[in-house]
């Protein structure tokens, strides 16, 4: 990191080693593979170019680039005016679930996943992105950290309000 913000001609190896996690980060937000290599290559491209401003605080390079890629996602859908996309298996869901159910509930597992399918609508684009960190790509508290510029404890106690409120919306449902 160091080398390349002296020389840019070293930014390749940091590229290369990068790439594939950012754009598959983007393509699960997006769902559009052409769209998602262009905004990959633009956080790149902004990386890059602002590579002299990068500053060490104990968080990795990853993290200011997944920054980076939430910023041009987030830019992405104000431009386009599309609905948001999430990508997620079958099994993130259940996990999800299983965090929200509360144990007096009888509903069936599949129902509860449907009415939790919608009540993921009601999360603000901030929520949505601590679910999807957490849930549908299974990152650690550190990472979501590192990713929301925020404490691990901090994205511990969001996260875990954000599942409280599921938790209540689905128990009014």
């Amino acid at each position: 990191m160091q080398k390349a913000q002296k020389d840019p001609a070293l930014f390749a190896p940091l590229y290369t080693r990068h790439f594939k996690p950012i754009f598959l980060f983007i393509f699960r937000r997006i769902s559009e593979e052409e769209r998602a290599g262009d905004l990959t290559a633009l956080v790149f491209s902004k990386a890059l170019y602002n590579l002299h401003t990068y500053n060490y605080r104990g968080l990795p390079f990853s993290a200011w680039l997944y920054r980076i890629a939430l910023n041009e996602i987030q830019a992405h859908y104000r431009q386009t005016k599309k609905e948001r996309v999430v990508s997620f298996s079958s099994e993130a869901l259940s996990m999800l679930s299983q965090d929200i159910r509360e144990e007096e509930a009888t509903q069936l597992q599949e129902e509860r996943e449907q009415a939790l399918l919608l009540t993921l609508e009601d999360l603000s684009e901030e929520e949505m992105v601590y679910i999807e960190l957490r849930f549908f790509e299974g990152r650690s508290f550190r990472e979501i950290a590192d990713i929301q510029q925020v404490t691990e404890n901090n994205a511990k106690v969001k996260t875990y309000r954000i599942i409280e409120r599921l938790r209540k919306i689905l128990i009014r449902k």
